[in-house]
């Protein structure tokens, strides 16, 4: 009976120390916000810059849409940035790459990219353009 009982102590021992980890799960949807402002004055502020929002998962480009077209001169500073939101939907694994690409016109095509884990619930792409 001693055996009994010990091996049963044992057993409840064990079983109230074993912890149980319970992870947050990810979320199914993934907030993305886009800041746009620059803190220089450019030497030709007349030339038209174009930004795209570009959102891409893996290989797969979910979003690659125009925002605005304006001069150089136009894009504001820190204190009045343009905010842009996209939110995608899904239960996504692995990364996401999100950012601006840009082109000014008669110059060339750039861009400016961060990656984020999928699963995120939300995601700040800060862009001070120079």
């Amino acid at each position: 009976m001693k055996v009994i009982n010990l091996v049963l102590v044992i057993g409840l021992l064990n079983f109230s120390s074993c912890k149980k980890e319970v992870s947050q799960p990810l979320s199914e949807q993934t907030k993305f916000k886009f800041l746009l402002y620059t803190n220089v004055t450019f030497p030709d502020p007349h030339h038209p810059v174009s930004f795209n929002m570009y959102i891409r998962h893996n290989s797969n480009v979910l979003v690659d849409s125009l925002l605005v077209t304006l001069p150089l001169s136009d894009i504001p500073n820190a204190a009045n940035k343009l905010v842009f939101e996209r939110t995608v939907e899904g239960n996504y694994q692995g990364v996401f790459t999100v950012g601006f690409k840009y082109s000014i016109e008669n110059v060339g095509n750039s861009w400016h990219l961060e990656n984020c884990q999928a699963g995120t619930a939300e995601k700040t792409v800060d862009f001070n353009f120079r």
